[in-house]
């Protein structure tokens, strides 16, 4: 367990550094990260990593690499869900219009099959806030392709989903239920 505790601070520093620009400490982490992975059991996720240091150092073709690699690793939807976005913003940045809306839409199936998943109504609002990435990402990728008709439906649909999910949520309320909270949550909503 401390092992497995050591190897994760590892991949997390690695992951802030890279966030914050500092790639090469970053890299050196995510180095010491992989000596404590002796059966290559986290693979996927040190791949997926790897290519987020090389996005942040504008490596597009090496990024896109290992972002293959972990993703075809990965059996975690959330850590897909990152993935697709993370190729979607490799292909915006190399003007791939078509592979960003296509890895956009593949992140943005991720988040409709984790608020799906979701039985608890309250977090599927949440859930979709939480993870608007790719929706924002298909968005960009339409926009800028002058589909400004399908980019307003996917904002839509995103929006409205989130809004709907929040709505159908119960008013708190120590009696009955008042038309007038009612709508103040809908007002704040």
């Amino acid at each position: 367990q401390l092992v497995e505790m050591v190897f994760r601070i590892h991949l997390n520093l690695a992951y802030s550094l890279a966030e914050i620009g500092r790639t090469e400490e970053a890299a050196r982490h995510l180095e010491i990260a992989r000596t404590f992975d002796h059966e290559n059991k986290f693979m996927a996720e040190r791949a997926h990593l790897a290519g987020r240091i090389a996005y942040r150092r504008g490596a597009w073709a090496l990024a896109s690499s290992l972002l293959e690699r972990a993703d075809r690793a990965t059996q975690e939807d959330e850590e897909r869900l990152e993935i697709a976005a993370l190729r979607a913003r490799i292909a915006l940045a190399t003007g791939d219009l078509d592979a960003a809306e296509r890895w956009a839409r593949r992140g943005v199936d991720h988040a409709e099959r984790t608020r799906q998943a979701q039985s608890a109504i309250e977090l599927r609002a949440w859930v979709l806030s939480s993870r608007r990435e790719p929706y924002e990402l298909l968005f960009a990728a339409l926009a800028r392709g002058g589909r400004t008709e399908e980019a307003l439906v996917v904002f839509d649909h995103w929006y409205g989903r989130t809004l709907l999910d929040a709505l159908s949520r119960p008013i708190q309320a120590d009696g009955p239920i008042e038309l007038e909270a009612a709508a103040l949550q809908t007002d704040t909503l």
